[in-house]
């Protein structure tokens, strides 16, 4: 047993899920792709951010960040107070965006001009929703975008904004990029982040959260939120094999389950 609550035997499946959430697009045409726009949504997870500002910088690439302040600013602003690189960046009562904008421009060389923000979303959809209003405010119809979030939310932050771009007046292309796949290692009966993993990450808790509240909120039912259900996002295919690993976790919590995904916001 360790902080994420589960035992060794159940790693492969916290590992087989926390892959299919971390959606990457990227890693297969890394070469060849060209973007008009790299998003980032407002996470607390840094190796996300400092991968798109490093990304933006070296290809000259427009950088959209969006996120206001919502229920998950406050995991933000606790990492950038503890990290060492950007401890110094003001972060009391900011949104998310603009806190991102400071990192980017202070520690990663970006020019203020590179760089838009969107300010007010609070949730996956909104992020969706805002940057595209954002985007046809200022007359920009991006044809390709790279989208970075964090790795457990990536697969569900392509599905927002595939749905709430579905209308607009143009077709953007989102590739995904999480920048890395989490994965947990047993050490001798203890369960870990597995070697080459970037820190900080989540805490234990917050990891198994995530990945017990994900798999409900992709679901095409009356619970999900696909369009049979809340209609929050665009249709998502959940491999049987995933779903098997997913109620693994889910019997070992039991009635635990939902109490220990409700911890977490519905972002």
């Amino acid at each position: 047993m360790s902080d994420f609550g589960i035992e060794a035997g159940l790693v492969p499946s916290a590992n087989a899920v926390a892959e299919f959430l971390a959606l990457d697009d990227f890693d297969r045409d890394r070469d060849s792709a060209r973007f008009d726009l790299v998003i980032l949504a407002g996470n607390a997870i840094m190796a996300t951010a400092a991968s798109a500002f490093e990304y933006a910088r070296a290809t000259s690439t427009r950088l959209l960040i969006t996120g206001g302040i919502g229920h998950s600013t406050a995991l933000l602003a606790e990492a950038v107070a503890g990290h060492p690189r950007y401890r110094h960046v003001a972060v009391e009562g900011r949104p998310e965006a603009e806190i991102l904008r400071d990192i980017a421009i202070k520690e990663h060389g970006l020019d203020d001009g590179q760089i838009l923000v969107e300010p007010a979303s609070t949730n996956c959809g909104e992020n969706a929703a805002f940057s595209r209003r954002l985007l046809e405010e200022l007359g920009m119809r991006p044809g390709a975008a790279l989208m970075v979030q964090d790795p457990l939310m990536q697969r569900r932050t392509d599905a927002s904004f595939r749905q709430a771009w579905s209308e607009s007046s143009w077709r953007t292309d989102f590739v995904s990029w999480p920048t890395f796949v989490p994965r947990l290692e047993d050490a001798d009966g203890e369960v870990r982040y597995a070697a080459g993993m970037p820190s900080p990450l989540w805490t234990g808790e917050r990891f198994m959260a995530l990945l017990l509240g994900e798999i409900p909120r992709l679901r095409d039912d009356e619970n999900g939120y696909g369009p049979r259900g809340k209609g929050f996002i665009a249709h998502v295919d959940i491999p049987d094999a995933v779903e098997a690993h997913y109620h693994a976790l889910a019997a070992y919590f039991g009635q635990g389950a939902p109490a220990l995904s409700r911890r977490i916001a519905p972002r």
